[in-house]
């Protein structure tokens, strides 16, 4: 069974529209979201890259990204990014998806249980009974907002295609009338393919989850681990190949920056990536200077060669967009951009080793972290936290 195709949008709009927090607060819906994933985080069941952060802080850029067209379409937008990975699909589910499970259990709450997919019937029941009463609240909100549900459902369901697919279901949407649906759509793009995918932030969830928790997960980028030791590699520079591993992915095939249309948001975004590029361009020196490589080229066919996860998938074009780039390390003096490299080596390590599950690792983390000594690379860890996150998203809910 491969991933479920998703039909195309419809021009189906109800006529009747429900008050958003008739029968459940503002307050009470994001805090019964977040209280579940509070404890899947300490469960471990919810990474470091879907944590309350992430989800809070895709919610809050859809809902100003939209906010400045339509202050209503802003609220669905905040909810959509609130709940956008919703599900942490189960690894049985063949073509897992998190959005299009999580689609699905929001048209469930509305629909009934006759919407849902047949593999999906075991997480939902999980889910109600780890979290009885916050389900009761989600039910509670969305069982009579048909409409807002649908938006919300499909919003989150075409996120997790490709940006050019995601670009033009937004146009067809906009052909077809309904401009607040492709609002809500380009708000979540936005806020979590861009803000979130892009921007600094990215740098931060790159190097916990991908140094750091996939890095030990033998399934995962840890299968590759012997190998790489194996090849006069230390577990440090291990990590740090591991980040660059998944940045050229992102960064030269998936999320490319000759991808993007012009104009919009589109050009905020690619100011973004400069500090992602420059993150990445500090390791790519350390690697050239260590050697044996002698370009980023050679650094991807090693990467290729162990196996790195999807690697096969995009070596292509990664190959083809390689020295492309239009974004280069900042014009520094030579010890100042030592420092700067040294910096962006502490953080990606700092960052990884804070996600690890043997607790002299995690200590070790803070080490990295002081020696973080360049301003412009300590801004990317300096996170708002969680609690002040969600009094900006209910603020913008109550709005």
């Amino acid at each position: 069974m491969g991933e479920r195709k998703s039909k195309p949008p419809v021009k189906t709009r109800p006529s009747q529209k429900v008050p958003l927090f008739k029968r459940v607060s503002a307050r009470e819906l994001t805090e019964s979201v977040l209280r579940i994933y509070s404890l899947q985080e300490e469960k471990r069941e919810r990474n470091s890259a879907h944590n309350s952060g992430h989800m809070l802080r895709t919610g809050i850029a859809a809902a100003r990204y939209s906010r400045k067209k339509n202050g209503e379409t802003a609220k669905l937008a905040a909810i959509t990014g609130l709940l956008h990975d919703f599900v942490r699909a189960p690894r049985e589910v063949e073509g897992r998806s998190d959005g299009i499970i999580t689609a699905d259990l929001l048209k469930y709450m509305v629909f009934g249980r006759h919407k849902i997919h047949r593999d999906y019937i075991d997480e939902y029941s999980r889910l109600e009974s780890l979290y009885p009463e916050e389900m009761k609240v989600m039910r509670t909100f969305f069982q009579p907002m048909e409409r807002e549900t649908i938006d919300i459902a499909e919003a989150i369901e075409f996120n997790e295609r490709k940006i050019s697919e995601i670009i033009r279901i937004i146009i067809a949407f906009r052909n077809q009338g309904i401009a607040d649906r492709a609002l809500i759509q380009e708000a979540l793009l936005y806020g979590d393919q861009g803000i979130e995918g892009i921007g600094p932030s990215v740098v931060v969830r790159r190097a916990q989850f991908v140094s750091g928790e996939r890095a030990e997960n033998p399934e995962d980028v840890g299968a590759m681990r012997d190998r790489i030791l194996s090849s006069d590699f230390s577990e440090n520079e291990f990590r740090l190949l591991a980040f660059l591993g998944e940045s050229m992915i992102r960064m030269y095939a998936k999320k490319a920056i000759d991808d993007f249309p012009k104009g919009g948001m589109w050009d905020e975004l690619r100011n973004l990536r400069k500090v992602e590029a420059s993150v990445c361009h500090s390791l790519v020196m350390y690697f050239l200077k260590r050697g044996p490589f002698r370009n980023e080229k050679e650094i991807l066919e090693f990467l290729h060669k162990n196996d790195f996860p999807r690697m096969d998938s995009f070596a292509v074009k990664i190959l083809d967009n390689l020295g492309n780039s239009e974004f280069t390390l900042p014009l520094l003096a030579s010890s100042k951009m030592a420092k700067f490299v040294r910096s962006s080596i502490n953080l990606v390590l700092g960052l990884a080793y804070s996600q690890s599950k043997e607790e002299i690792l995690r200590k070790n983390s803070e080490n990295y972290m002081r020696q973080v000594e360049d301003p412009d690379i300590r801004k990317i860890v300096e996170e708002v936290g969680v609690e002040v996150l969600k009094e900006e998203f209910i603020w913008l809910l109550e709005q």
